[in-house]
């Protein structure tokens, strides 16, 4: 009996570790054929293949990478932006998505007429990343902390006065830091942003066609998510504009 119940157990078993086989070579093949067809300078078919791999849910920085690049050499600006935003969230780490991210960048800035309206801190935060503010605010430490060993070290008076004042600094800079980091932290988890994919995408002022327009987003600009409502998603613009844009418009990161 007990040998039947195993064999049937094996016969159940069977089929999903073949299909679960022939699913993963059916993935490594795709994913060589669409880097095949990149390599040939067949970007719309490589396009396809990265994009059929995305839709069977597979979530992977090298895929979104090699996606932007696609994108890229198809001249459709806003999805490679998209796809490198998606493949640096990633992998943070990765230099030549950053390098890529930045030329992109440095093309839709050429192009944008936008004025940048935020104020000072906004802009501070906007250039800064939580893993940089990370690193700053542990060596600011470190250097506090090596400042405050030389004070109760050194004998000369004045020289701890002078340890004392640069002690003093450093806290409140390392402070700064750590709140410039928990606000960075706090954004990367709990807020979306979205990229704009479409040319000339109109920006209204209610979720509706009919409603009064706010304004143009250029095509590869980077909005926050304020509200989702159905087809439309409530943005906040790089200028501090808010409104409403359509869901197809944009692609969330």
């Amino acid at each position: 009996m007990k040998s039947l119940i195993l064999v049937v157990i094996f016969l159940l078993l069977a089929p999903a570790t073949s299909m679960g086989k022939n699913m993963g070579s059916s993935i490594e093949e795709l994913f060589s054929l669409s880097n095949m067809a990149h390599v040939d300078g067949r970007y719309e078919e490589a396009i396809r293949g990265y994009r059929n791999m995305e839709k069977k849910g597979l979530v992977n920085p090298d895929i979104y990478y090699n996606l932007a690049n696609s994108y890229t050499k198809t001249g459709k600006v806003g999805l490679a932006i998209l796809y490198y935003e998606k493949s640096l969230k990633l992998s943070p780490n990765a230099a030549d998505v950053e390098n890529n991210l930045a030329v992109m960048r440095e093309r839709i800035a050429a192009t944008s007429v936008n004025l940048d309206a935020r104020s000072p801190w906004g802009k501070l935060f906007s250039y800064t990343t939580f893993k940089g503010c990370a690193d700053f605010t542990i060596f600011v430490y470190l250097l506090t902390f090596c400042t405050l060993i030389v004070m109760l070290l050194k004998k000369n008076e004045k020289l701890r006065s002078r340890m004392r004042r640069a002690g003093v600094i450093l806290a409140v800079l390392s402070s700064l830091s750590f709140v410039i980091t928990l606000i960075n932290l706090y954004e990367q988890e709990k807020v979306s942003y979205a990229i704009v994919v479409g040319e000339g995408v109109n920006l209204y002022e209610a979720p509706l066609e009919q409603a009064a327009s706010s304004g143009i987003l250029t095509e590869g600009s980077k909005v926050k998510v304020v509200d989702d409502s159905k087809s439309w998603l409530k943005v906040s613009s790089a200028s501090g504009t808010v409104g409403w844009v359509q869901k197809k418009g944009v692609g969330i990161i």
